[in-house]
């Protein structure tokens, strides 16, 4: 663990990937997922917030959308 010189907080390089983890473990028992992309008749269910967080899946969202459960 080490603290950054830049920000007051502790870096645990750990922590994104165990995070990520769970989230996909989660989508993947279609556990708080609020989203689903609908691609040749298969469902695909997914966290609005990690889209959000991917730079190439935010243009598909409006702040509308991200208010709500949606199906793309």
């Amino acid at each position: 663990i080490q603290m950054s010189k830049t920000y007051n907080f502790m870096d645990f390089p750990w922590h994104s990937g165990k995070v990520l983890g769970q989230l996909n473990e989660q989508r993947q028992l279609g556990l708080l997922c609020d989203c689903t992309f609908v691609v040749d008749g298969v469902d695909f269910k997914a966290h609005k917030a990690v889209l959000a967080a991917c730079r190439n899946c935010q243009c598909l969202f409006s702040f509308s959308v991200l208010d709500c459960p949606c199906i793309i």
